[in-house]
C-alpha cells in the first residue's frame, strides 16, 4: 500500500496573485482620490475595486500564510480517494475513485483545472440529491455546460504541475479499477 501524497499551494504563485490584487487596489484608491473622476467611476471602479481586490488580496494573503504555517495540504491523494481542502469550511472534500470515470486537464481562460468526470450513476445521484442546495445544483449545471464536468479541482497555484497531478490521479484511478475487477 502506497503512502498518501500531499500537494500544497505554491506561496510564490499566490504571491503573484496577491500583487495583482494590490495593483488593482492601488488603481481603485487612485480613482477615489482623483478630483477629475466622475462619481459613478469612483463608486464602481474605485470603491468596488478596493473592496473586491483589496479584500480578495487580503483574504488570499492571510489564507496562504495560514496554510503555509500550519502545513495544510490543498490535495491529499490516497489509494482509494483524493481529498481537497476547502478553505472557508476548514474541512476536506472527499472524491472517491470508485465514483470517477476519469480526470482530465482543462484550461478555462488562463486557469488550469482538473475536471472530474463522474460515473453516470454517481453523476445522477449528485444532481438529484436532496441534501444539495438549489444554488449548488445550478453551479454544477453551469460547470457542466462550461467544462463538461460538474466539479473540478483548481490546479494553477499548486506546488506540482497540473499535468502531473492529472496523470497521478488517473494512475490511482486505473489501479482502483483494476483492483475492483480482480475477483477475491
Amino acid at each position: 500500500m502506497e503512502a498518501e501524497i500531499k500537494i500544497y499551494q505554491s506561496c510564490w504563485k499566490n504571491l503573484w496573485l496577491i500583487l495583482g490584487c494590490m495593483l488593482f487596489t492601488v488603481g481603485g484608491i487612485y480613482m477615489i482620490t482623483d478630483e477629475s473622476c466622475r462619481l459613478v467611476n469612483k463608486i464602481i471602479g474605485g470603491w468596488l475595486g478596493v473592496i473586491f481586490f483589496g479584500g480578495g488580496g487580503l483574504w488570499l494573503a492571510v489564507t496562504t500564510l495560514y496554510n503555509a504555517v500550519k502545513r495544510i495540504p490543498y490535495l491529499v491523494v490516497y489509494e482509494d480517494r483524493v481529498e481537497q481542502y476547502v478553505q472557508w469550511k476548514a474541512a476536506r472534500y472527499t472524491i472517491y475513485f470508485a465514483d470517477v470515470q476519469r480526470f482530465r486537464l482543462i484550461k478555462i481562460s488562463s486557469s488550469k483545472q482538473i475536471a472530474i468526470d463522474y460515473k453516470r450513476t454517481h453523476f445522477l445521484k449528485k444532481m438529484k440529491s436532496k441534501t444539495t442546495s438549489g444554488i449548488v445544483k445550478k453551479l454544477m449545471t453551469f460547470n457542466f455546460l462550461v467544462s463538461g464536468a460538474i466539479e473540478s479541482i483548481y490546479v494553477s497555484n499548486l506546488s506540482m504541475k497540473g499535468e502531473d497531478i492529472c496523470r497521478l490521479l488517473n494512475e490511482h484511478l486505473k489501479r482502483q479499477d483494476e483492483s475492483e475487477e480482480k475477483p477475491s
